[in-house]
Formats: C-alpha cells, structure tokens, sequence
C-alpha cells in the first residue's frame, strides 16, 4: 500500500487558490495512476491518494516511490 498525503493541501488553496489547487490535486492523481500498473487500485479523498499494489513487494515500494516523485516534481510546478 502507498499512502499518499498532501500535507500543505490548505496552504496551496490559500496561496494559489481552491481551483488551481484541485487541478493540481487531479494531476498529481493521473501521474500516479499512469505510473502504475493496471492491476493496481488507486483511490483519492480529500487530501489523500491511497495505492493498493497487490503483486509488488514491500521491497519494491521505495523505488516506486522514487519514480513518482521524480515524475511529479517534473510535472507540477507547485510544491506539493
């Protein structure tokens, strides 16, 4: 499982707005479901995206991780 939590959620609303906010939330949301495998369960609520990875192994999970930070900081220009 990965848990993903946008811990400056509020700060992002405030500094860039409830609308650019979301979209940046929805983005964050595709890069993630493109970078995983079609096996894989995505859910996201509020402020926080959660990944069920059945045929990964825990081991595995850090360099997942790494791949999508790298992707996303590509991405999205706000810091998130």
């Amino acid at each position: 499982m990965l848990n993903i939590t946008l811990a400056n959620a509020n700060e992002l609303r405030s500094k860039h707005g409830p609308k650019a906010a979301s979209e940046a939330f929805s983005n964050l949301l595709e890069i993630i479901i493109d970078q995983l495998r079609t096996c894989d369960l995505v859910m996201a609520r509020e402020n926080q995206i959660m990944a069920a990875l059945p045929e990964t192994k825990a081991t595995q999970a850090g360099a997942i991780m790494l791949r999508l930070k790298k992707r996303i900081v590509q991405t999205i220009k706000m810091r998130l």
